[in-house]
């Protein structure tokens, strides 16, 4: 086999992979001031049902924020400060954010057609 074909094989092999199997998180805006609105986005959610946010690595219930279902908030957790709202696509928005603010923050997230929870860690930095 050519490197051509080899080349174009693993390339149609790796597009059958589904995208969202390693969500990453971004901050908007990428240095987002104290005071202002930042919002964790979550890059390539396929259809998310049940998004739930943490502060810190690793899903704990003791650092949850918020849990929503279809685009609504059920519950609200012990980290939940009033400050955090479900925003499109599994989006976490922190208002009036805070330089105690910064630090990793966690989504698990269940897609229309998953069977299983997928978890991504994204990082916050505030600049003062």
């Amino acid at each position: 086999m050519r490197w051509s074909g080899l080349i174009l094989a693993v390339l149609t092999l790796a597009s059958n992979f589904h995208p969202s199997e390693a969500l990453r998180i971004v901050q908007f805006p990428p240095n987002p001031q104290v005071g202002r609105t930042v919002f964790l986005h979550v890059e390539d959610a396929q259809f998310p049902i049940q998004c739930d946010w943490f502060r810190g690595n690793g899903v704990n219930r003791n650092r949850q924020i918020l849990k929503t279902e279809y685009n609504q908030v059920t519950a609200r957790g012990p980290a939940y400060t009033g400050r955090e709202d479900l925003w499109r696509g599994c989006a976490l928005k922190i208002q009036n954010v805070q330089a105690s603010d910064s630090g990793p923050y966690t989504l698990s997230m269940l897609e229309l057609r998953g069977s299983e929870f997928i978890t991504a860690v994204g990082h916050l930095q505030v600049s003062s």
